[in-house]
């Protein structure tokens, strides 16, 4: 699934003026810190867990965006910002 999903993003970034699938990454990192919030999204109904364990899936997500730019970064333009701002404050 890394393989994939870094594929995607890297096509992205190359080929498309807007990232949503790289802010995608962006916004699930910020939210998979540990294995408990992978737990706590999938009990929710909003993500599914294919991976073996939870943490793999935070451990996944991680990973991803150690050499990704964040949109914030490189043009300012967040697709998720929105929605990072409304969780931050709540």
């Amino acid at each position: 699934m890394e393989f994939v999903l870094r594929n995607i993003v890297t096509f992205e970034q190359c080929h498309c003026e807007e990232n949503f699938i790289n802010d995608c990454v962006d916004l699930m990192n910020f939210l998979l810190n540990s294995s408990k919030d992978v737990d706590l999204l999938v009990k929710n109904g909003i993500i599914q867990n294919w991976l073996r364990n939870s943490k793999g899936v935070s451990i996944l997500f991680h990973n991803l965006v150690l050499e990704l730019a964040s949109s914030e970064t490189y043009d300012g333009r967040f697709y998720f910002s929105s929605v990072a701002e409304d969780l931050n404050k709540y």
